[in-house]
């Protein structure tokens, strides 16, 4: 509900058509995934889907940061990344219909537990 309302207030996004059944059951897996303060290396396997990005394994947090970057995802201004106080980064492309691909994922910080963000990766015009 709270998110049809985000929805309703904020600008849509490029070629946005919605948030889906998918894309909310795939946002409480990693939430909840997130919530029992996982190992950077094992979160894949317990969202059980392969990350778009891992930073143990594909890119450090340093050179992710330096790629374009990620934007905020105006439906949720209140949870983005924060690649310069963060030790390891994971995130999906999340399951909805957009023109650029916004994503999910999981941020362990260098203090306190790991937490939920939500981004956008531009794709070239």
């Amino acid at each position: 509900m709270a998110a049809l309302l985000l929805a309703a207030c904020c600008p849509r996004p490029r070629g946005f058509e919605g948030i889906n059944d998918d894309d909310r059951i795939f946002i409480a897996r990693v939430r909840r995934v997130a919530a029992a303060h996982p190992r950077p290396e094992d979160v894949e396997a317990m969202v059980g889907y392969p990350a778009l990005v891992n930073t143990t394994r594909t890119h450090s947090v340093e050179k992710l940061g330096t790629k374009g970057g990620i934007s905020p995802d105006e439906l949720a201004p209140s949870e983005c990344v924060h690649l310069e106080n963060d030790l390891h980064v994971v995130m999906w492309e999340r399951p909805v219909h957009t023109r650029d691909p916004y994503v999910v994922g999981i941020q362990w910080p260098r203090s306190g537990p790991p937490t939920v963000f939500f981004g956008m990766l531009p794709t070239p015009e």
